[in-house]
Formats: C-alpha cells, structure tokens, sequence
C-alpha cells in the first residue's frame, strides 16, 4: 500500500492521493466483512465499479494514456449502470422462469400438475419453523368444562439470502372461547417485545369469522447472516372445552421438529394425538417429520377409562 501512495504521489496531489488509498482500504476491509453476503457484495461491486471509472475520468493516473484512461473510466461507469439495472433485474428473472420450469422435471415430472403446482410452491418457500413446542396444562372448570394454559415456542429461519420482515401472530375464530394472554420476540436485543393480554387486545386485526393477534415485524437475516443467533418466538393463551374434546395445532409454514407436551393434568385426562407421535413417553409426544403449509396435529383428551367405569358403577 506505501509504494502505491508514493506512485500516486507523483502525480497526484497529496489529498487525490490519500482519497484514492483510503476508498481501496474501504473497499477491501468492506469485501473481507460481507463478501458471504450476495447483496451487499453486489452493492460493493457496482461502487467499485462506479469509483474506479470517476477515478480514471476525473484524475491523471501514473503510467496511463490519459485517452486511454477516459474511454475506460466510460466503460467502467456504463459497466455499473447495466450490472446495477438491467443486468441483475434480467439474471434474477430469467433465474426464476428457468426454477420453475424444470422444477415439474428434477422432481416428480410424472405427477399431476396440481402436484408439480405444490412442488414449485414448496420450493419458494422463505421461512422454516424448527423447534415447534408447544406445551399444555389442564385445568378444571365448572360444568364439565377444561381450561387449556397453551404455551407455544418456536424458532424461525429465514432460508432466502437477503434479509427478511416477519410478523408473529396467533389466530382465533370468533365462537373459539379463547384469550390471548402474551407474545413475545427474544432473539435480538434491539428488537426483543414482550406484548400482555391487553396489549394483544387493543391491536387486535378482524377478519370474516376471526381474530388475529399480531407483534412487531422483525427484520430476520438470512441464515447465513444468523449464525450464532437463534430468532425464537413465544405465545400464550387460554381456551375452554367440554370433556372430551380435541384441540387442533395447524401449521401456516414448513415445520420441522414438533413436541407436545401435557406439563399439568391434576384432572388425570387421558391423552393422544393424531396423526401418531414418533416418540411417545408418558407426557410428550416427538414428531421427527416435516409438517407443510396446512397439515396439522389434533391433541386429544377424555376422561381416564378406569376412572369413567368407576364412577359408572
């Protein structure tokens, strides 16, 4: 870096000089740090692009034909402008039309077309659910009624290459007898929330035959960019059923990782889930299977057989 400050010394005053070294130290330290990054690199790229033309239009460069320098400094600017417009704009399009084109071949090409339509679905997909817990206590109420205390964890990957808003949320339909009691983000400091029964209340989003219950978006890095870094995501509520009854846990996104688990059951209710755990101990239920967008698992619960006969008698 020295002999290129003096070179450029010779023939540039001091101040050309140090701007010029100072922006190649930028440019190099900026490389080294987000180079994983496609986005950013791109971006550093087209700058260098568009900096190193300025350079050579607007200075006299040691050793080099100041038309030479000129016509260059135009290639390098026009270069940029193209990468930056429609260069990208027409690799990523054409990128995307070519994915789904021969996506119906690399898999499944002899199935129906509403499968290939799932399939080409399934491989945009932008987020991941892993570690999906989700925890249940009964407890007794009057007339043979049981309140569920449902706790819900999960940790959410952002799987495209750029940076990514999400927004948690927690769907009732309106005759569900249920009340939101907390969401909550602590995967990032700077943008961790913790939203109580009223909070969730007063935001609370209608739609035909519904209620949802937002947070905060949250801007989730890539995966790449996450490592290190678990982005999870909790929720709380309650809800009455009669005994017997089933509650339904349905999944909005690919989910992979899925346990249930009865923490509390003072009533002695017997318990299963459907479609059937891969592992099952006495109060935990494991799933070792990717769940897609609208499958579901159907908790449910009865009085102890044992128990009903002898209360029958």
């Amino acid at each position: 870096m020295i002999p290129l400050l003096l070179i450029l010394g010779e023939n540039l005053n001091n101040l050309q000089a140090f701007i010029i070294v100072g922006v190649i130290v930028v440019f190099l330290f900026a490389w080294f740090r987000w180079r994983h990054n496609p986005r950013i690199a791109f971006f550093l790229v087209v700058g260098l692009l568009i900096g190193t033309g300025i350079t050579l239009l607007f200075n006299n460069i040691p050793y080099l034909n100041t038309g030479f320098a000129r016509s260059l400094g135009h290639a390098f600017i026009i270069a940029a402008i193209l990468a930056a417009t429609v260069d990208h704009y027409l690799k990523e399009r054409v990128l995307r039309e070519i994915s789904l084109d021969v996506s119906k071949y690399l898999v499944g090409y002899r199935l129906p077309e509403e499968v290939q339509d799932r399939i080409r679905e399934l491989m945009q997909t932008k987020w991941i659910r892993r570690k999906f817990e989700v925890r249940f206590s009964f407890a007794e109420a009057r007339n043979q009624r049981v309140k569920l205390d449902v706790r819900i964890a999960e940790e959410i990957q952002n799987i495209t290459a750029e940076t990514l808003d999400y927004q948690d949320s927690i769907e009732f339909e309106k005759h569900d007898p249920a009340t939101p009691l907390e969401l909550q983000y602590d995967g990032d400091p700077a943008a961790a929330y913790h939203l109580d029964k009223n909070a969730l209340t007063t935001g609370r989003v209608e739609k035909q035959g519904s209620f949802i219950y937002c947070g905060p978006r949250i801007r989730i890095p890539s995966v790449a960019d996450s490592l290190g870094h678990v982005h999870r995501f909790r929720a709380r509520y309650e809800i009455l059923y009669p005994i017997p009854h089933s509650e339904l846990i349905t999944f909005s996104r690919p989910t992979i990782g899925v346990s249930i688990e009865i923490s509390d059951n003072p009533l002695g209710l017997t318990t299963y889930v459907d479609p059937p755990a891969d592992v099952v101990t006495h109060n935990r239920f494991e799933y070792k299977r990717l769940f897609l967008p609208g499958e579901h698992i159907r908790l449910y619960w009865e009085k102890n057989v044992v128990e009903a006969k002898a209360g029958g008698e």
